[in-house]
């Protein structure tokens, strides 16, 4: 790996300059209900070309060692990862971060600190924090009402250009906000208290129930493809899985 960075806890390892992140999309799932920001990244990964060039080692993290989502010498997967696609010169390249675990008890704040100083280092020109909801915060009983399953929202700024707010309701800033002690609402908190952030902020949330969620995770990924202007976006019934979903370690 040609460059090696350090931040606090965080630790990273690039095949690529990190030079190369800056004007791009920044993509991060944060660990939420049902892991349905995860799921959909993971068929972002297997769907697209996007290839592996980093690994990030934080100890603010649980430490997490599995099967991954691609093969070959990125075929082991940790807590964080970091993928790149590079798109013709009028698209935004996207980088990823894959994250498998959340924060230890006690550092989420850590955490929280740590991908937003990426953020500030890379200089994308959107960041976008992908995160799920509680289908049982929805409404009395948990009961979800026509219209509202399934819905993908963001809340988008005018000036986010790169991406296509027409694939997904957009609802006002408020939206986001509900669940302050989650891990997303500490990111959420934190990024509207920042000035000094280099680029627009966005974040798209789904409510889903626990259980199998494979078919919330496929809608998700066919709306985030939309949402960031990817061509080709397979449909449901053609969407490949990634083989790590059905192995056990």
């Amino acid at each position: 790996m040609k460059d090696i960075w350090e931040h606090g806890s965080l630790r990273g390892r690039w095949d690529i300059s990190q030079e190369s992140f800056q004007d791009s999309i920044f993509v991060f799932p944060v660990v939420s209900i049902g892991n349905v920001p995860q799921l959909a990244v993971d068929l972002l990964l297997e769907n697209f070309s996007f290839q592996p060039v980093g690994i990030l080692d934080s100890s603010a993290l649980v430490p997490f060692f599995g099967h991954g989502a691609l093969k070959g010498p990125y075929s082991i997967t940790t807590a964080l990862q970091v993928f790149w696609l590079e798109r013709a010169p009028d698209n935004a390249n996207i980088v990823c971060i894959q994250a498998r675990t959340p924060p230890s008890k006690g550092f989420a704040k850590l955490f929280v600190e740590e991908i937003i100083s990426l953020v500030n280092l890379w200089k994308p020109r959107l960041a976008v924090f992908l995160t799920s909801f509680s289908a049982l915060s929805i409404i009395p009983g948990g009961v979800v009402q026509p219209g509202q399953f399934k819905v993908i929202r963001t809340a988008v700024s005018e000036n986010a250009v790169e991406v296509n707010p027409d694939a997904i309701e957009c609802v006002g800033l408020e939206y986001f906000e509900g669940d302050k002690f989650s891990l997303f609402g500490k990111f959420w908190d934190k990024l509207k208290s920042s000035s000094s952030l280099p680029c627009c902020v966005t974040a798209l949330g789904m409510h889903v129930y626990e259980g199998d969620n494979t078919n919330d995770a496929i809608h998700y990924f066919t709306k985030l493809c939309n949402f960031l202007r990817l061509p080709n976006v397979p449909n449901d019934e053609s969407v490949k899985l990634p083989e790590s979903w059905s192995c056990i370690i």
